[in-house]
């Protein structure tokens, strides 16, 4: 982002490098908004301003959550106008930022764990392989870890089978992949098409 004016951002990630002048954050390079649960991984160039997760932010913006690869990014803070980082602004190294823990003691909502909530928003099925990702990235079919359609997945989705009421809300735990209310001969078919393949995140 190049600014966010007094907006919520959640449940994102930048992974792309940034360079400029001024004002250059990983996530955001002006910020007057809250942000939670967000990361950026990557370098920030610039003469001022510039931090690893935002370059300058105003003091009433909140932060909570949020990370930035402090390894990648080299020696400058989170927040390029303010120092130490404001709660909620963490630098960690990229194995750090590769480890579930350090996000779920975050509080983040990942797959496979209920403390953080049931919405399933993050996935890393491996720690060291790969910073987190959102869920909806990964194939259909690829309802559980590790990576990639198998007979883990099959399992699953056979416990909903015919399954009814599913709603956009409650989609029988993503079983119901054509959102039809039911999980059906046409999940079936998706779910086919998904055989064996690996998800690109």
């Amino acid at each position: 982002m190049g600014k966010n004016y007094s907006g919520l951002v959640l449940n994102c990630y930048a992974l792309g490098d940034v360079n400029g002048t001024n004002k250059l954050g990983g996530l955001a390079g002006y910020n007057t908004g809250d942000v939670t649960n967000c990361y950026p991984a990557c370098e920030v160039g610039g003469t001022s301003d510039r931090g690893g997760l935002a370059g300058y932010s105003s003091f009433s913006s909140v932060y909570s959550g949020c990370f930035w690869d402090s390894q990648i990014a080299g020696s400058i803070s989170g927040i390029g106008n303010i120092a130490p980082d404001p709660p909620g602004v963490a630098g960690k190294s990229t194995s750090e930022m590769m480890s579930l823990t350090t996000f779920i003691s975050a509080g983040w909502d990942f797959v496979a764990e209920d403390d953080n909530g049931r919405q399933d928003i993050w996935r890393l099925c491996k720690d060291g392989v790969s910073y987190p990702g959102l869920y909806f990235e990964f194939l259909a079919a690829d309802f559980l870890c590790p990576d990639g359609v198998d007979f883990i997945d099959f399992a699953f989705f056979a416990d909903y089978w015919l399954k009814e009421g599913c709603s956009a809300v409650n989609d029988c735990s993503r079983s119901d992949i054509d959102f039809s209310g039911r999980v059906d001969e046409s999940d079936l078919a998706e779910f086919s098409d998904c055989w064996l393949l690996q998800s690109s995140k």
